[in-house]
């Protein structure tokens, strides 16, 4: 354990360093002349006023004023992470140390990369504190780096007032005259108006019914009053089954994923498409390969839990009919874990 007044020793040592680095100070504008009432970079005229009365106050070394409008700037907008460096710089020219951690404490959470280089400013607040353990680590990180971070801090508040002093951009476009005030641009010809065209939306576009809009499982989910896994058990003859006048498939389900328990023999209009208007594929004939597997597992989708003389009609023709392997399953048990209490 060093004693504390080796630790005071030190403490001197990273001073002198730091004075010597051009740390003391930020160098005011030899002339400097307060910016137009304006937005400039902060988007507020509140905001910009209050920040140049601080960097007024910072450029006459009234560092207890200007930590206090720093303060003031934070609060109005906290997202501008200049102003914690001008609160930092202020507040230990002022030696309001509980305002200097206050604003390490910001640049820990908007610039975390600076802590790197704010070894002496953390040594420094915390010998100021009392909490000389915590500050030992950080003065020597300071006096190792001195060469590189000793005008860390300066460099960041001089930046911070090259960005007060920025006037906002013109709203009027145009030149600045001699005497300072902006010229506008001559007028110019205004664009010949053109008529847009717009397609033309169709009755099948409109209706969900005679396209494939919404085949997904979200919508699957959300527009079907029972879901469930159902085994295939076979499908009812009956005479001309073809591509327009789909059998009834004999499913028994066996899992209910979403609403009300329905007899387990589930009657189901197999369609062979998903939405009204779908052309016949050249060739198609129906048989026995147009079926599911005997006993293989689905997941059956029904908007209306009401079978009408044919079945139940599933969720947009065949996309309502989803093979039940461990992925689909898995994704529609993810969406009902997403509508957790509302099905």
């Amino acid at each position: 354990m060093i004693k504390r007044f080796d630790l005071g020793k030190l403490l001197a040592k990273s001073l002198s360093l730091v004075a010597i680095a051009g740390f003391v100070g930020v160098t005011p504008a030899a002339l400097a002349v307060d910016a137009p009432d304006d937005v400039g970079v902060f988007g507020s005229i509140s905001v910009a006023r209050t920040a140049r009365e601080a960097c007024k106050a910072l450029r006459s070394n009234d560092f207890s004023n200007a930590s206090n409008l720093y303060r003031q700037s934070i609060a109005n907008k906290g997202d501008f992470t200049d102003f914690y460096y001008g609160l930092l710089y202020s507040a230990m020219k002022a030696g309001q140390w509980d305002q200097v951690s206050a604003a390490l404490d910001g640049l820990a959470d908007k610039d975390p990369d600076a802590k790197a280089h704010l070894s002496y400013e953390y040594g420094h607040c915390y010998t100021m504190l009392g909490r000389s353990d915590e500050a030992l680590p950080y003065l020597k990180d300071a006096l190792a780096h001195v060469n590189v971070d000793g005008a860390f801090l300066t460099n960041k508040v001089k930046a911070l007032e090259a960005k007060t002093d920025q006037r906002a951009a013109a709203l009027i476009p145009g030149t600045v005259g001699p005497d300072g005030n902006i010229v506008p641009e001559p007028p110019k010809e205004p664009a010949k108006f053109v008529v847009p065209t717009r397609e033309i939306i169709g009755m099948d576009k409109l209706n969900p019914d005679m396209n494939d809009t919404g085949r997904d499982y979200e919508n699957a989910f959300r527009q079907s009053e029972w879901i469930g896994i159902c085994e295939y058990r076979g499908f009812v003859k009956k005479d001309h089954i073809g591509f327009y006048n789909p059998p009834t498939a004999k499913f028994y389900w066996i899992e209910c994923l979403k609403g009300p328990p329905l007899n387990h023999d589930m009657p189901v209009k197999f369609k062979f498409y998903d939405h009204t208007g779908v052309k016949q594929p050249d060739g198609w004939t129906f048989g026995p390969d147009k079926m599911p597997k005997p006993k293989s597992q689905w997941l059956i989708f029904i908007p209306n839990a009401v079978p009408t003389a044919e079945g139940f009609d599933t969720f947009k023709g065949d996309y309502g009919r989803q093979e039940a392997n461990e992925k689909n399953v898995g994704e529609i048990h993810a969406i009902i874990e997403a509508h957790h209490g509302q099905i």
